[in-house]
């Protein structure tokens, strides 16, 4: 998790049909397509690092016949968490395209299969590899197969972990979300555990957590869908993490403390559902 501070930002002015073959932007810098803006025919490339991360904000459009959006993700190294914990990461789709299965994203990257050489995989089972949703109902991560038909779902967080001799970064390609992402299902099933839900930033740009919280919570319990008693972000940040809020490997952000910290692209998080829904 990272605050949107000190970045570099490029705004393509409103024109009409400002066209371009490649734009690529780098952790750390944004590009905004201005409100009237068509961006049209051009392949961006979004780049980011273990903690700096590219933003496109995407209040014109892509034009008529946008060419491919790729986030190149930065997802933490296995076993190299700084207190034996291991490297896993929680991250979600920052642009998405309907249909795309756990197979298919496998073999996205610069070359052909590059995901499938990044993820890490169960060195006893080399189809399976660390990269899968969580199961609130059983309470643990499900681990993908290669073979796996499970689409990339949007809004929707995944535990992933890169093999440590990679450069940690996955590719997801897709379209870009312009517009509020509304009706994400969050469940729980009865007991404690089976009420954390990870879900996860779906745009290619940072949302602010404060509002995400206003918008998910609500003085009237019955009206909240998160737990109004622990309404707050729960971001994973691998024991690094050691200010005010910290509750084992992860940061606390809620109205009291890390006001300021916000949702990074393509960031997954987990979240409480509010028992008086069920």
């Amino acid at each position: 998790m990272k605050s949107i501070y000190n970045l570099l930002i490029f705004t393509i002015a409103a024109l009409s049909g400002f066209s371009q073959t490649l734009v690529t932007v780098e952790g750390g810098s944004s590009i905004v397509i201005n409100s009237g803006s068509s961006f049209t025919n051009a392949d961006i490339k979004l780049k980011s690092e273990s903690d700096s991360f590219s933003n496109l904000i995407l209040d014109g459009t892509l034009g008529a016949t946008p060419a491919a959006v790729n986030y190149d993700r930065f997802v933490n190294l296995i076993g190299s968490g700084p207190q034996g914990n291991g490297g896993n990461d929680l991250i979600s789709a920052p642009v998405f395209d309907t249909g795309v299965t756990f197979a298919t994203f496998l073999t996205y990257g610069e070359e052909l299969d590059d995901n499938k050489n990044v993820i890490a995989n169960n060195p006893s089972n080399v189809t399976e590899y660390a990269f899968g949703p969580w199961d609130n109902s059983a309470g643990t991560y499900i681990n993908y197969d290669s073979n796996d038909t499970d689409e990339i779902a949007q809004g929707i967080g995944y535990r992933a972990a890169a093999e440590l001799d990679s450069d940690g970064i996955v590719r997801f390609i897709g379209s870009v979300l312009s517009s509020d992402l509304t009706n994400i299902a969050i469940s729980n099933f009865g007991t404690s555990i089976s009420r954390w839900n990870l879900v996860g930033n779906p745009y290619p740009s940072y949302i602010n957590s404060q509002s995400f919280l206003a918008e998910n919570s609500d003085s009237v319990s019955a009206n909240s869908a998160i737990d109004p008693n622990t309404a707050a972000i729960y971001g994973y940040t691998d024991g690094t993490f050691t200010g005010t809020g910290k509750f084992g490997n992860f940061i606390i952000i809620n109205s009291l403390v890390n006001t300021d910290v916000n949702i990074a692209p393509g960031q997954g998080f987990f979240i409480r559902d509010n028992p008086d829904n069920s």
